[in-house]
């Protein structure tokens, strides 16, 4: 491997592992109107780079890395009491969502149920939990 190619992919490597860490620490995946280009800003890279770090290092397109995201973010809000006294589409909105049906159909796509039907079976869960700790 030349030299070139190996400090390419030591960048790549480094763009990557920046990402994760901006997710993990700024969480701007809740931010509504997040897109490539203000994401390739804040890692101080530009978009095709950024680009192809999502789709080839991490085999997937940009929408769905962000709503990848948003999508566990829900479940943890959807499995604490926060969610017993807010809304689904609260939830939803809570996350990045812009949208209800954008939010209920990419839960679905990634979890194979609905939300409403996921925060139901974690209020059961938690009740089953506390009852056979009595």
């Amino acid at each position: 491997m030349n030299s070139k190619v190996r400090d390419t992919a030591l960048l790549f490597i480094q763009l990557e592992i920046r990402l994760i860490e901006l997710m993990a620490t700024e969480k701007v995946y809740l931010r509504k109107d997040i897109s490539l280009s203000e994401l390739a800003n804040l890692l101080d890279t530009n978009m095709n780079y950024l680009s192809q770090i999502i789709n080839h290092r991490l085999r997937t397109n940009f929408n769905d890395y962000i709503n990848s995201y948003r999508i566990k973010e829900a479940c943890v809000i959807l499995h604490s009491n926060f969610s017993e006294k807010h809304s689904v589409h609260h939830v939803g909105d809570l996350v990045g969502f812009s949208s209800r049906s954008t939010f209920y159909s990419t839960f679905k796509k990634f979890t194979g149920t609905s939300p409403a039907l996921y925060q139901q079976e974690m209020t059961q869960k938690k009740n089953s939990a506390a009852q056979t700790t009595k």
